[in-house]
């Protein structure tokens, strides 16, 4: 800890350049390398040197594809040297000539397992490259580099029970192919992952009963096979079902580790969520003082929090979100309470991650 001040990740948003068009993706993304915005070293000395009293514990690179970018290696050690903790998060396709240099600089990297399945496909509208994807994250395993596995499930069956029986054959697939020990299973929210997939999904998948029936399912499969690999997931909801999943209660890791999110032309974001909306009254143009960086964010949570919560705007020991933003499913709720009704199911943020098994 650096005097009182809480652990921050800062989060990287260094290019929109990418090769693959998956429109799960969290940001709209630019096939065209040459029209694509990338984040240039003097913008990235700029912000690291403006953070150098916080209390940064990682940084966290994304894109986009980082590995896209022209200087990413120069990203890569610029971060490494003012942190000593950066984690790529890539979908793997282009890192196997980066191999030797990420084992020498031990970053760690999260790649992207979407999958092959044709009807995985269809709902993320691309072909993904799963067989080359493998092959590059079991070289950089083999190479010493840390490595998980990000994983999106979708409503490939009918029932919670098959796609639970789908995804752990799945991970246990992708475990022995690559080597990857450690998954995780991200929540398909309209805020930020989303926006032209949702019309190719079956939404009451992701409504609280349905992702937790999922998650315990999978869990459930998960512990019969005694997989040798860990899996993390992002429950999203706080109500009775979650009572199933340890280990509750659950507080959002993000209520002591403070979240920040610069993009390549230094807009700056409270959270990932928030870049996903794309919404410019939730962001505000990063100029090196931190300080007004927060006071910004404190007045950007507390409006978006309070815009439709039930609870919030009445509340007198949270006024604010804090480092927590809320979650949009169809209105904005905060997830801390049960609202003014007691009777309502609150959705939580699905940035929150726990062991699944």
């Amino acid at each position: 800890m650096l005097g009182n001040k809480p652990p921050l990740v800062l989060n990287l948003f260094i290019t929109d350049a990418c090769n693959l068009a998956c429109q799960h993706c969290y940001v709209d993304s630019c096939p065209d390398l040459e029209q694509a915005r990338y984040m240039k070293p003097a913008q990235l000395e700029f912000i690291l040197k403006s953070m150098e009293r916080e209390n940064v514990e990682l940084v966290h690179i994304f894109g986009g594809e980082p590995f896209l970018h022209p200087d990413i290696r120069d990203i890569v050690g610029m971060c490494t040297d003012f942190c000593g903790h950066v984690n790529i998060a890539t979908n793997g396709t282009a890192i196997d000539q980066h191999i030797p240099w990420l084992a020498k600089d031990r970053a760690s990297l999260s790649i992207n397992l979407v999958g092959e399945d044709p009807r995985v496909n269809e709902i993320i509208g691309c072909d993904f490259p799963i067989h080359e994807i493998m092959a590059n994250a079991k070289a950089a395993i083999h190479a010493g580099i840390p490595v998980n596995g990000i994983v999106c499930p979708f409503p490939v069956d009918t029932s919670p029970g098959k796609n639970a029986s789908f995804y752990a054959s799945y991970l246990h697939r992708m475990h022995e192919a690559t080597g990857i020990s450690d998954f995780f299973m991200l929540y398909f929210s309209r805020l930020g992952r989303g926006k032209r997939a949702w019309s190719r999904v079956d939404a009451n998948f992701y409504r609280p009963e349905g992702w937790l029936s999922f998650l315990s399912a999978l869990k459930a499969s998960l512990e019969i096979e005694k997989e040798p690999f860990s899996v993390f997931c992002e429950p999203a909801f706080e109500n009775n079902v979650f009572a199933m999943l340890p280990p509750p209660p659950v507080q959002c890791e993000m209520i002591v580790q403070a979240n920040v999110v610069i993009k390549h032309d230094l807009t700056a974001y409270p959270c990932v969520l928030f870049l996903g909306m794309d919404d410019p009254q939730f962001s505000v143009k990063f100029d090196g003082s931190v300080d007004k960086l927060w006071a910004a964010f404190n007045d950007i949570q507390a409006r978006a929090i309070t815009r439709k919560a039930n609870t919030c705007k009445h509340c007198s020991s949270m006024p604010y979100c804090g480092p927590c933003v809320p979650y949009i499913q169809d209105d904005l709720k905060d997830y801390r309470c049960r609202g003014n009704t007691g009777r309502e199911i609150l959705v939580g943020c699905p940035l929150a991650t726990v062991r699944l098994y």
